[in-house]
């Protein structure tokens, strides 16, 4: 079925949600001493839409490599969320330069006396 997708697509991403993380992450010494639960949504666009049509693996992403580049920037203890995605980052661009690119990290339970709170989030987009 080569060729058969509609040629109007302009962009395609690809990428991982809800990665699941825990790690010692925080700005308090118990946070990074017991670690805390994080969420990551990673999403790189493709840099041509060929995937779409015919389904050679060259031309996308390997998951595996993003979910590994989530790991290695949480595997060392950092007090700002910012930092883990600028390792997280650096990791990704090694293997994609010159891809667009959204990643988004919520922190599941923010140390915040007396206050309910969803989550925390650092959101970075941009260009490698």
């Amino acid at each position: 079925m080569k060729g058969t997708i509609d040629k109007t697509i302009k962009s395609c991403w690809v990428g991982l949600s809800d990665v699941l993380i825990n790690a010692p992450i925080g700005v308090h010494d118990f946070e990074r001493e017991q670690g805390n639960q994080f969420v990551v949504d990673f999403e790189v666009k493709l840099k041509y839409v060929h995937s779409v049509r015919t389904d050679e693996l060259d031309h996308t992403i390997d998951y595996s490599m993003l979910f590994e580049a989530i790991q290695k920037g949480f595997a060392e203890p950092a007090f700002l969320l910012e930092f883990v995605a600028g390792r997280i980052l650096t990791e990704v661009r090694a293997y994609l330069p010159d891809h667009q690119y959204k990643l988004c990290i919520r922190k599941l339970t923010p140390a915040i006396p007396n206050a309910q709170i969803g989550h925390s989030i650092v959101r970075l987009r941009g260009k490698f």
